[in-house]
């Protein structure tokens, strides 16, 4: 399944070219086919652990375990864990091969089970809102498909007790995932709006960085006074 969202991961230098400029890096989790050549000075490379706090929750995911998951439509879903797994991941670099990475993944349903939001009802008798076991699916737990409940999936309610309502569309499938404790993110960067505005987005961050919007809030909260 190709998906279009991304997500900072971590990542460890594999090959540097000739000249040094651009080297290649394998991603943890992550098959070989994931392997990117990167330039030394990209904006798309970071001190480790700038952008990559949830990890150690991803590493932690387990059966049972609910999270906010990306079906095949683009569209994010209260899901949950079925099962887990490990596999050991051969990493590739220009045909030759790096030490085994045992890749982890997690069998996901797009659905969660509740006795009394559930409408539907399964094989076993549980009752369930979201897809049937038709969608399953294994994804590994490093993939920007799977992200910390409640912080995709904004709004997920049963309408009528037939259908399920979401937040109104938004094409945000291209929108780079950031999860840093350090550093807050108000505004990313879209193809489809003032692409020849890419430093916008920096613009707005570093004022959120500044605590400029408290002082706007601060302000108008002044002149309520």
């Amino acid at each position: 399944m190709t998906y279009k969202v991304s997500h900072w991961a971590p990542a460890r230098v594999t090959q540097v070219m000739d000249p040094p400029d651009h080297f290649y890096v394998a991603f943890d989790n992550e098959p070989s086919t994931s392997h990117r050549l990167l330039h030394r000075l990209g904006v798309d490379i970071a001190y480790p652990g700038s952008f990559t706090d949830d990890f150690e929750w991803r590493y932690s995911i387990k059966t049972g375990d609910l999270l906010d998951a990306l079906d095949s439509e683009a569209i994010w879903y209260k899901s949950t864990v079925l099962d887990m797994k490990s596999q050991p991941q051969p990493q590739i670099v220009d045909e030759e091969a790096m030490p085994v990475n045992q890749q982890k993944a997690a069998f996901v349903a797009f659905r969660y089970y509740h006795e009394e939001e559930g409408h539907k009802v399964d094989d076993d008798g549980r009752k369930y809102t979201g897809w049937s076991n038709k969608y399953d699916e294994w994804q590994t737990v490093s993939c920007p498909t799977i992200q910390r409940l409640g912080t995709l999936c904004k709004f997920y309610k049963v309408a009528g007790k037939q259908t399920m309502k979401y937040d109104p569309s938004i094409d945000d499938t291209t929108d780079v995932l950031y999860n840093s404790s350090e550093r807050k993110i108000w505004a990313v960067f879209r193809n489809n709006y003032f692409s020849n505005l890419k430093c916008i987005p920096d613009y707005f961050n570093e004022f959120g960085m500044r605590n400029g919007f408290e002082k706007i809030l601060d302000f108008f909260n002044d002149l309520e006074k």
